[in-house]
């Protein structure tokens, strides 16, 4: 009996911190200045089934896996040679992360980086709040995604996105992509992945919390500290 109240306490707790994630999100632009409260909603995709074999590629494009020379191509070219964001991609192919870069000439115009395993999410910058997503052994992360602004809607996602189930067939693939993103979740949905979850992030003056939904049934709530790292497993 008392195992059975736990369970219920558990589930009306969960239940109040959803509603209370929907009504601040609802009232916080309205009522509040983003000095004192923001809010962030981050939608969580899992690939179902791969639908990019019939994308025809982009005129002039070459798609490969990228070495450290690449990535400084690429950070010359999509990032504008900014310092932090080379290191942390040095640091990122240092521990296995596999860059993949699409390439027109001498130039990158878009890339997509596979994470083996987990994925770091990061809300306000590099040294602010990161959340570690953890998912089941041997799964692949899509992130860092990028695309030309003058490629969009042209194929260029797809085209980089098959070379990566192409070479690693049969592996489960994840994508953490901004609410905002519409574009971004067309293309996702596009070649086959679809929603599994959510990631919530609410900052009320110097306190931010986070609530992460996966598959409706695993949920999980808890405080962000600036500047550390604060993992959780999907467990999908």
């Amino acid at each position: 009996m008392n195992k059975i109240f736990r369970g219920l306490s558990q589930v009306c707790l969960l239940l109040w911190y959803w509603k209370f994630f929907q009504l601040a999100q609802v009232f916080s632009n309205k009522l509040f200045p983003s000095s004192v409260m923001r809010m962030k909603k981050n939608i969580l995709y899992k690939l179902s089934h791969e639908k990019c074999r019939s994308e025809r590629k982009s005129e002039g494009t070459e798609v490969f896996r990228g070495n450290k020379q690449s990535i400084r191509n690429m950070v010359r070219d999509l990032y504008n040679n900014d310092q932090k964001t080379l290191e942390f991609y040095d640091d990122s192919f240092e521990q296995g992360t596999e860059p993949w870069i699409a390439q027109q000439g001498d130039t990158v115009v878009g890339a997509i980086w596979l994470f083996s395993g987990s994925y770091l999410v990061m809300w306000e910058g590099y040294d602010a709040y990161l959340l570690r997503l953890h998912a089941e052994s041997g799964a692949k992360f899509f992130g860092n995604v990028y695309v030309s602004p003058r490629l969009r809607g042209q194929g260029l996602f797809t085209l980089v996105a098959k070379h990566c189930f192409t070479n690693h067939p049969g592996m489960k693939f994840y994508s953490v992509v901004d609410e905002s993103n519409i574009p971004s979740i067309k293309s996702h949905e596009k070649i086959g992945f679809q929603p599994c979850g959510t990631v919530r992030y609410i900052r009320f003056f110097q306190w931010t919390f986070c609530m992460v939904v996966v598959e409706r049934r695993n949920v999980k709530f808890f405080r962000l500290q600036k500047g550390k790292e604060t993992a959780v497993f999907l467990n999908t």
